[in-house]
């Protein structure tokens, strides 16, 4: 019996991917890639741009323009109609009114710890649901042991809900082994011996 698993997809509608964008389209690929007696079922407050994996289905979702409200107003009312075994929400907050088991990824708390560094958007709309959120939820997914530590601490929330599931390359990213392609790399953009690659976003708090 096939099980449905409602996926959270918000984070792909951007106008330039950020990490948490790669974290979503990087997950729902891997997952749909164990061809396992799941279905996953995109769920987006609009249409998402081409970024979706091969094999996924148009989203799931009441045209609406703005995520925090969607997701509070409309998306339980979907949920209750596609009745998935679960939702997997990917960037901090979910329906607080969730009515099926819920897993939330929170990747860091930025939003209280590096507030003055944030947009005032996010601390208008993400912020003051984030806790109900995460109090809500079933299980938490968070990336790093420091991450979980800020978690607990700043929501003060059970340690046993929160899990760390550390980010991984994706597959096309492996060791290179061959020297003379290194050197040539090296040569052809000037690098010292040994240098930082930074591939985050360029933002203050980072």
């Amino acid at each position: 019996m096939t099980q449905r698993i409602g996926f959270d997809v918000t984070p792909l509608i951007v106008a330039q991917f950020s990490g948490v964008s790669t974290y979503t389209q990087q997950l729902l690929e891997a997952l749909l890639a164990r061809c396992d007696d799941r279905e996953y079922v995109p769920l987006a407050h609009r249409a998402v741009n081409g970024h979706l994996p091969m094999g996924t289905a148009a989203p799931i979702g009441q045209p609406f323009g703005r995520r925090w409200w969607w997701m509070q107003a409309t998306a339980p009312r979907l949920l209750s109609e596609l009745k998935p075994a679960l939702a997997h929400f990917t960037n901090s907050i979910a329906p607080i009114n969730c009515p099926v088991p819920l897993v939330l990824t929170v990747h860091d708390m930025s939003l209280f710890l590096q507030a003055r560094t944030q947009p005032l958007r996010s601390l208008l709309t993400v912020r003051p649901i984030l806790p109900a959120a995460a109090r809500r939820a079933d299980a938490i997914i968070t990336v790093s042991q420091h991450a979980r530590r800020d978690m607990i601490r700043q929501l003060k929330i059970d340690p046993a809900r929160v899990m760390v599931v550390y980010n991984a390359p994706a597959t096309q990213f492996r060791p290179v082994t061959d020297a003379a392609l290194l050197e040539q790399v090296r040569r052809e953009y000037d690098l010292p011996a040994s240098f930082v690659l930074y591939v985050g976003t360029l933002e203050p708090r980072k």
